[in-house]
């Protein structure tokens, strides 16, 4: 049987699917003393998908937060 194009597609970029995450929505602004604060917003309710890749080198589990998918910054 013929892999589908999400099984290549995932083997073709399995490193980066290993070491990335998605990460939270921040916003970075100058305060009144102009140093530099970082605000990460606060999420009361959300959608967590959670995917396992089993492959021959073992299993790569990886949490997605659907709210932060369709945010844009």
């Amino acid at each position: 049987m013929k892999n589908s194009e999400f099984i290549e597609t995932v083997k073709e970029n399995i490193n980066d699917i290993k070491e990335s995450e998605i990460s939270p929505i921040s916003h970075e602004y100058l305060n009144s003393k102009g140093e530099k604060e970082i605000i990460e917003l606060e999420v009361d309710h959300f959608c967590k998908t959670q995917f396992e890749i089993h492959s021959t080198n073992g299993k790569i589990t990886k949490n997605l937060n659907e709210f932060y998918l369709s945010e844009k910054k």
